[in-house]
């Protein structure tokens, strides 16, 4: 995690940062010899996840000072696994850091968990992601 928190900003918002590090993929191949011939299988179907070929190495943080509350950290967490799930293709194969760098107002979001703070988190991380995008 270290390695990310030094990577480059690839997006920032009011109170979320996106980093990611250069484009190199997260596991390395291993040296084999010629792989022998295989016929038409499971293992050869359109159907194979490209997440499941190049996974994302993530790292969420969300500090305690800036969402006091564990039920709130988790929300956000959440919210920040989903946003990036809708944007998997986007982003396989990548090391990505996902900062939350200010809190949301407790006068505000008076609950802890409840569907605007959702809502707030969610929308400004689309925003996030589009913004990475744009790039």
């Amino acid at each position: 995690m270290n390695a990310l928190r030094s990577a480059p900003t690839v997006a920032k918002t009011a109170h979320f940062v996106l980093q990611a590090a250069p484009d190199t993929p997260v596991l390395q191949e291993l040296p084999t010899g010629v792989a022998p011939e295989k016929t038409e299988s499971v293992d050869n179907s359109a159907l194979l996840n490209l997440f499941a070929l190049r996974p994302i190495a993530l790292a969420l943080v969300v500090p305690k000072r800036h969402a006091k509350r564990a039920a709130t950290r988790n929300l956000v967490k959440r919210q920040m696994r989903e946003a990036l799930r809708h944007r998997c293709a986007d982003w396989c194969g990548r090391q990505l850091l996902i900062r939350q760098r200010s809190a949301f107002s407790a006068l505000q979001f008076h609950s802890a968990a409840s569907a605007a703070l959702r809502q707030a988190v969610r929308s400004e991380l689309d925003l996030l992601f589009a913004q990475a995008a744009r790039r």
